[in-house]
């Protein structure tokens, strides 16, 4: 709801128009009967000029409410998505990086594609329609109770039969759909995997199997789509069935009665349109409830990740780190391990720098030194012990003031989409130019920077 408060007033000439249209078609069918009667019975050919003229303009009018609703109706949906999507990566960057190492980042950029895609859907067509259907269900069956009450009861004979189909194959699509939703981020995921380590991949000859992987991941995608397919298929099939089923009964009752002189032709033609708009509100309801089950497994999976809290927390009332920043830097005890169920990674270790001396961990593969790493920043916090800067608590340092005081080479270089001189200035965004070439100067890449076409640019 915080996210549709913005847009009342749109959603409100939504409505409004929304309501107009449904009046428009919902009249339709007793201007037929007017003019049916006009022309068999009463022989009336002014009236059927008046009644034909009516419609054109009334139709014109619903077309006018109609673009009105969907045009607003699309454009807030986009714009709620959007801030959605954007809700979703500002909570995921500030997750602690310890999330990152055990869900894939295919998985993750799936959500934010696919899932909300199908939310997007929802909102830009689903309202509209679910909206759209009751006003002719309501409207249609009170009209239908006015025009004959009795035909009114074979009509909405069926509508049980169908509310119980669409409950029973609404779970089963919604199970169905969320089971497609993980398949196609496990198949992301594993497509990512092979993308970010390409030179791997290359480098033992594992294209192939890559590929066999993909493919393999891919049918399971399919079958579950199929399985999706047939569900949604046998409730379309089933309400279609019954719904109209309903409308024949309709015709036939009907037809006797005009046999029998109880009934115009013309007010038979208004009830059986009437009969039709109750029978399709009543089948696209229950398609649109298939929809919103389908819609509510993608929406599970995006509020799991805002429900998502970091295992690093920032303070509430943080430390205020002394300026300038000396750069005094002091293990105490540290213990650590990345999971209760790991043994410990660091044992008691204990060590200082002081401000400007240089110092080197050095050791075999897993010693340690990326997790010593790590811990400075707070990107996982010790298990045990302490780490000080500046003789404070990192843990009682705000993000900012500790993580901006550290700076962070990784072994792998990272580079952003976006000009040479963004990348280099990403951790500064006001840096001047004169400092980013300094800085590329200070890093020995000025001269291949100098022979790219662009340059900085």
């Amino acid at each position: 709801m915080p996210r549709l408060r913005p847009y009342v007033g749109q959603l409100a000439i939504c409505a409004v128009c929304l309501l107009i249209a449904a009046a428009v078609a919902l009249a339709f069918p007793q201007v037929v009967r007017l003019l049916l009667d006009a022309a068999f019975e009463r022989h009336d050919r002014a009236l059927l000029d008046r009644v034909a003229i009516g419609l054109v303009l009334a139709f014109a009018l619903q077309g006018a409410m109609n673009f009105v609703q969907v045009y607003l109706l699309t454009s807030t949906a986009e714009r709620i998505v959007a801030k959605l999507r954007e809700d979703v990566f500002a909570h995921l960057v500030r997750l602690s990086p310890g999330f990152f190492t055990e869900q894939r980042t295919g998985e993750l950029t799936s959500r934010l594609s696919a899932d909300l895609s199908v939310l997007q859907s929802l909102m830009g067509t689903w309202i509209s329609e679910l909206s759209r259907q009751t006003l002719f269900l309501i409207g249609g069956v009170i009209l239908l109770t006015l025009t004959h009450p009795r035909l009114t009861t074979t009509t909405l004979a069926v509508v049980p039969v169908v509310i119980g189909s669409a409950f029973f194959f609404g779970r089963r699509l919604r199970k169905a759909s969320t089971g497609v939703q993980d398949k196609v981020a496990e198949a992301m995921g594993m497509a990512d995997e092979a993308f970010s380590q390409i030179r791997t991949v290359q480098s033992f000859v594992r294209e192939a199997e890559e590929t066999r992987r993909y493919r393999w991941l891919l049918s399971g995608v399919v079958r579950a789509a199929i399985s999706r397919a047939q569900q949604r298929a046998t409730l379309f099939g089933v309400v279609g069935f019954v719904a109209f089923a309903g409308v024949v009964a309709v015709l036939w009752q009907g037809g006797r009665l005009v046999l029998e002189g109880a009934l115009t032709p013309g007010a038979l033609v208004s009830f059986l349109l009437y009969a039709i708009t109750v029978a399709a509100a009543v089948g696209s309801l229950a398609s649109l409830f298939g929809s919103y089950q389908e819609a509510i497994g993608a929406a599970q999976r995006v509020f799991e990740l805002l429900e998502m809290r970091p295992t690093v927390a920032e303070p509430v009332s943080p430390t205020p780190l002394a300026r300038p920043v000396r750069g005094a830097l002091a293990l105490e005890g540290v213990h650590f391990r990345y999971s209760p169920e790991l043994s410990d990674a660091l044992i008691d270790v204990s060590f200082s720098i002081k401000p400007g001396e240089v110092v080197a961990l050095v050791g075999p593969s897993g010693a340690g030194k990326t997790t010593v790493a790590s811990l400075i920043p707070r990107f996982w916090d010790v298990t045990g012990g302490r780490i000080t800067l500046d003789g404070a608590d990192v843990r009682e340092l705000s993000f900012a003031d500790l993580r901006g005081s550290v700076g962070l080479v990784p072994q792998e270089p990272a580079l952003f989409s976006g000009t040479v001189a963004e990348n280099i200035a990403y951790a500064r965004p006001d840096a001047s130019e004169e400092a980013v070439l300094a800085a590329a100067r200070a890093a020995h890449a000025i001269e291949f920077i100098d022979r790219l076409p662009e340059g900085l640019a």
